[in-house]
């Protein structure tokens, strides 16, 4: 990767090398945000504190996402069993709204997920633990009791001003409830 280029990795810990990472952190060679890491669920706590951001393996824990998982695990008995029988439409109900007057648009994506705020909360309980043992169960424990967070496609945005069509391209909702 060329300097100053920006790794993000949300898919496997392993699709990375995590001690070439850190080198190439330690020299400011790139960015990185990392959602898996290699030795999950004790990830090196000197390659976090290089991370620009760290989360807890948290990609797939929106509510949507596992309400999705839950679907196609039902899904999947249903056809096992053949049972025929339609699943109910349980997302279309999980739209939250969001009213927004802001005239800038990193606020208003920061007002529907902070990752940031993500981040610094897992790196506060993660480096409150001394050996790895305590480690994996904070990282565990983190994901256990992860807040529930909405997907971008399930917030609907009022008053996304000059942002709206962004907003919408950004996989927003836009005005679609009253």
């Amino acid at each position: 990767m060329k300097a100053g280029s920006l790794l993000i990795n949300t898919s496997r810990g392993a699709v990375i090398d995590n001690k070439a990472l850190l080198v190439l952190l330690q020299h400011n060679h790139l960015h990185a945000v990392l959602d898996v890491y290699e030795d999950e669920p004790k990830p090196e706590l000197v390659l976090l504190d290089l991370l620009d951001i760290a989360t807890a393996h948290i990609a797939g824990y929106s509510l949507q996402g596992k309400i999705r998982g839950t679907m196609m695990v039902v899904d999947s008995l249903f056809q096992f069993f053949s049972i025929d029988k339609p699943m109910p439409d349980l997302l279309s109900p999980l739209i939250r709204q969001l009213d927004v007057n802001i005239s800038d648009l990193s606020q208003v994506v920061l007002q529907a997920y902070d990752i940031t705020a993500d981040s610094h909360a897992f790196l506060d309980h993660y480096k409150k633990v001394v050996n790895d043992k305590e480690r994996a169960l904070v990282f565990d424990n983190y994901r256990k009791h992860y807040p529930v967070r909405y997907e971008w496609g399930y917030t609907d945005i009022k008053g996304g001003g000059q942002y709206a069509d962004d907003l919408e391209a950004l996989g927003f909702q836009k005005n679609k409830r009253a």
